[in-house]
Formats: C-alpha cells, structure tokens, sequence
C-alpha cells in the first residue's frame, strides 16, 4: 500500500503541473491512515478496525471492492452483499493467443456484411470491383466471404467471386485476400484486435457491428445483467447493488488516477435516481452516496457530503424539491460505527466553514440552479476551497433558469457553459427512449463505466 502510493504521488508530481498538490494530499491521507487504528463494534457486535487506510471485517483485508466477499448485515440495507453474479467486467487472458484468434475470427463470421466491406474497403477485390462496375454494373460481384485466420496483423479472409463477361458468361472463383489492421506494428492482444475491427466497422458506418465485436468473448467484456429490468419500480437488490459497485470502482479510479481532472461528474438517471420522473427516490440516490463515501474510507480518503442550501431572498427563499429533507435524513442513516465525524462528513454547499484541510475527496448531491438564483457561484466557491482536491458533483442539473433581474441570462453564458463542463464523467449510466418526449419504453442503456484521462 505504502509503495502503491509513493509511486502515485511521484506519478502525479512529474506528470501534471498542478499535481503536486494532489500527491501531498494523497501522501498525507495515507499518513493519516497509517498513523491511527480504530475498533468498533459494528451493527451485530463484529469488530470493524480501520488500519493502514483499509477497512478489514474479519473476513480478509482486500478491501470491499477486492476479490474477497464482503457482507454486511442485511438489516442495514447494505449493498456489499454477493455481487460477482453482475460483475460487468469478466476477465479472460487477454493474450492473441490461437484459441483467442479461432473466437474472433468465428465470431466475426457471424458479421457477414462486415467482413464484406473490410474485402471491400481494405483490399484489391474492392479496386477490381469498383472498376469493372464502373462500365458494367454486376460485372464483378463478391458472393460470399469468410474470415479463415487473424493474426496481429490482419485477417485472411475466404471470398467468391462471380464475373460477367460482355456477353453475359458468369464464371465463379475463389480467392484469399489479406485485410490488414492497418497498425504500425502487430497487435498483442485480443482485446486490441476487438477494438481495432470495432473501428474498421465504424469507418464502413456499421456502428451497430460494434457492440457485438464488444461482446467477442476474448479481452475484457463489458455488458449489463440481462435481468436488471430498470422499468421495475422500486428497482431490485441486484440492479442497485450493479450501480453503486460500478460508479464507486469508477470513482476510486478516478481519485487514484493523477491524469484524471480534479473536476469530475457522476451521472446515473435510472428511474429511481432521475428527478425528472415521478419514480424518484432520494434514499437509492443516498445509499449511492453511502457506497462512493465507503469507497473512499477504503482507501484511506476523507470524504465531505455536501448538500446545496435553501437560495433566494424573503419569500422566494427555496430549495430544489429533489434535495427536500435529505440532509437531514443522510444524517439519520445508518453508518457504519466510526465513519460519520472521522472519514465522512457533512455540510453546506457555500458554506466554508464546513470544508476541512482534512477532507480529500469533496462529494456534491444533485447541484442544481433555481428560478432566480444560480448554484454556479457556490460551486466556484467550493471548487476554489478545494484548491486541487477531487469534487465531485453526483446527478447534476447546472442548465441556466433564465429569470427576472437579470439572474442567468445572456450575460456571462459563456463563462457558466464552460465550468459546467470543466466537470469530466468518470462514471454515466443513462438509459435511452424510444421517443425524446417519454420516458417509455426503454430501449437501451449507456454505460460509461472508467474515468478517462486529460
């Protein structure tokens, strides 16, 4: 652990200019970590002891998000129950090996119209093709085409040919063509032989080919539970436990990650976490927030909860409807013995009193503007506390509410559009509609699971 941090503190100083603060706050919390050991009694008498930064339960010190189970009392509505049925990342060897080469070139059969257009686009049978029909159409036709071997380097690909003669004689040939990858040097492994056919796809306009390739089982596999029926309400253990997991891996990536901006996003508009529907419910976005915060207390990070004040003057003095009541019930959640006070706190958005130096990771619920007042200037305010530090900001609505006196019109526009989205996604999971009006039927879901990079 003590190495795994030097080194990103050292990662972080000589990669980004302004990292050096990150990596003295990443140094220091794990300072703070190893410096105190802690037991408490947890909800059935078990002791939970927080030492060297990772929380350890008596059934091995991976740390929750480790290969270990964890589980927690299922009377306090944890989510850390058994989640290896919907891991969504499924490693397999990623290396081309013959048998990774078989899979991919028998699955890629299974794309006739792909393969096609790689024979057309990438080789000489599409140039012969193109030029014979250019005087007679049919004149040169591919009849079928199958993919015999991949390599690191391309395909060798089976194609029947059929011409036509000027008098109209068709004669059939069979011949193998080379399409290649097109790379500089060849490719090692099966997951970049998957993403590099998902581009050739996306350059012959068959973007719909690439969530099969994706799914090839070689490299790394990402895809939802077939049964996490979000339009099920209230949504299942399962579904719940799906998201918390994948946005607190992806939060902790992101923190960890000294090229990942200190301005991040979290995204999850399922129905229950989506205000604009009528199935909203502010104890599952709680219990996300509950989980990003374990998540941090995992590795050592302190994590501060805010939550947006009431804003406005007098009589128009009013909070969001979605954000009613929640600190108060955050507050009479059940946390684990120990946390609230030393790795996770709460406070106001705007509030400076209630940003600590001692707070590593700042979490934001749902910031969001009102007729006539903006939440753009709390959240620069918040952000210049932070000085460097991750804030985060979780289902987040930062559109202008254009009112009277002034407040969110035309002047400094530019300015708010461009802080909104200095805010990058490290974690988005949204579903897509049928029809941009109703949120009925769903066909489809976007996930986009790891933070990228500056």
């Amino acid at each position: 652990m003590t190495a795994r941090i030097s080194l990103l503190a050292a990662a972080a100083a000589s990669l980004l200019p302004g990292a050096q603060a990150w990596s003295s706050i990443i140094s220091a919390a794990h300072a703070r970590a190893s410096s105190s050991t802690r037991s408490n009694a947890g909800p059935l008498g078990g002791q939970h002891s927080f030492e060297g930064g990772m929380r350890q339960r008596g059934v091995g010190n991976a740390g929750l998000y480790g290969k270990h189970l964890m589980a927690r009392s299922t009377t306090t509505g944890s989510v850390r129950g058994a989640l290896h049925a919907t891991n969504v990342q499924n490693e397999v060897a990623d290396a081309l090996s013959d048998e990774a080469k078989i899979t991919i070139a028998s699955a890629i059969n299974g794309l006739p119209e792909d393969v096609l257009a790689y024979v057309m686009a990438y080789t000489p049978i599409g140039d012969t093709a193109r030029q014979k029909n250019a005087f007679t159409a049919g004149a040169y036709v591919v009849d079928s085409v199958e993919v015999v071997a991949v390599d690191g380097e391309g395909m060798d690909v089976a194609a029947s040919v059929q011409t036509k003669s000027f008098f109209g004689k068709v004669q059939e040939s069979k011949q193998t063509v080379r399409v290649p990858f097109g790379v500089d040097r060849p490719l090692e492994t099966s997951e970049a032989v998957k993403r590099r056919l998902m581009e050739m796809s996306r350059e012959q306009g068959l973007t719909k080919s690439t969530a099969t390739i994706y799914k090839i089982p070689v490299g790394s596999y990402g895809g939802l539970p077939v049964n996490m029926l979000l339009n099920n309400v209230p949504h299942s253990k399962m579904a719940r436990n799906f998201i918390y997991r994948g946005a607190a891996e992806a939060l902790v990536q992101a923190v960890e990650d000294p090229t990942v901006p200190r301005r991040m996003k979290l995204v999850c508009t399922v129905p229950e976490l989506n205000p604009a529907m009528d199935t909203y419910r502010v104890g599952t976005v709680l219990e996300l927030v509950r989980e990003l915060a374990y998540s941090m207390a995992d590795v050592g990070l302190n994590t501060r909860i805010l939550i947006q004040p009431s804003m406005g003057e007098g009589v128009f003095k009013s909070l969001p409807l979605a954000l009613s009541g929640v600190m108060s019930i955050m507050q009479g959640m059940d946390w684990e013995d120990g946390l609230v006070g030393s790795h996770v706190n709460f406070g106001q958005l705007g509030n400076k009193d209630d940003v600590s130096a001692e707070d590593d990771v700042i979490l934001v619920i749902s910031p969001q503007s009102i007729a006539g007042y903006s939440i753009h200037p709390l959240l620069v305010d918040t952000v210049e506390q932070a000085n460097g530090r991750p804030v985060v900001i979780i289902n987040p609505n930062l559109k202008d509410r254009p009112s009277s006196g002034g407040v969110m019109q035309v002047r400094g526009r530019g300015e708010r559009i461009a802080f909104a989205e200095s805010f990058k996604d490290i974690y988005n999971f949204r579903l897509l509609y049928g029809s941009s009006v109703a949120f009925f039927p769903i066909k489809a879901s976007l996930v986009v699971e790891k933070p990228r990079s500056q």
